[in-house]
């Protein structure tokens, strides 16, 4: 397995990236990684921006693209290519972010279902990244599908 990043402003300080800095970095990532495990494979690349403006709000958005195909190794993991992208724009004085997301699954195999999940959605920064919530409603379907819509409700935590 091995990953690589380009940073041209201020580094991420971990393997990932760790979502919104809230207006306390400037981080831009340029991404790519390959994974190997007998006849299992994953290449992926990946944007990441977090880019606070002058009036202290802050864009953050990001891109993946990963291409699985787990092979005889992993029989689980079908060959497929994954995209995802989400955006959000943070409201420095009112800690509000709304934000959108989109997931496309594409199967390489007929007799499985592409699949997509589109999201739009309002996060609260109670404490920053260590007490916030986020709603969001969106809609998954695919091929072969029925489309259903999700209202989804999370609150993260963290404590340490």
């Amino acid at each position: 397995m091995a990953r690589a990043v380009y940073y041209p402003f201020q580094h991420e300080p971990g393997f990932f990236y760790a979502g919104s800095y809230l207006g306390d970095k400037k981080v831009l990532g340029i991404g790519a990684s390959m994974d190997y495990q007998d006849d299992y494979k994953a290449f992926g690349a990946d944007i990441f921006l977090d880019y606070p403006l002058a009036n202290k709000d802050v864009i953050t958005a990001q891109f993946d693209y990963t291409s699985y195909d787990g092979g005889d190794f992993i029989t689980a993991i079908p060959k497929q290519n994954v995209i995802f992208a989400e955006a959000a724009y943070y409201f420095q004085g009112l800690k509000i972010a709304p934000f959108v997301q989109v997931n496309y699954d594409n199967m390489d195999n007929e007799s499985l279902n592409d699949k997509h999940f589109m999201q739009a959605g309002l996060a609260y920064y109670f404490k920053g990244q260590t007490l916030n919530m986020k709603l969001g409603i969106g809609q998954f379907g695919g091929d072969n599908l029925e489309n259903q819509t999700q209202i989804l409700f999370r609150v993260q935590a963290f404590m340490f």
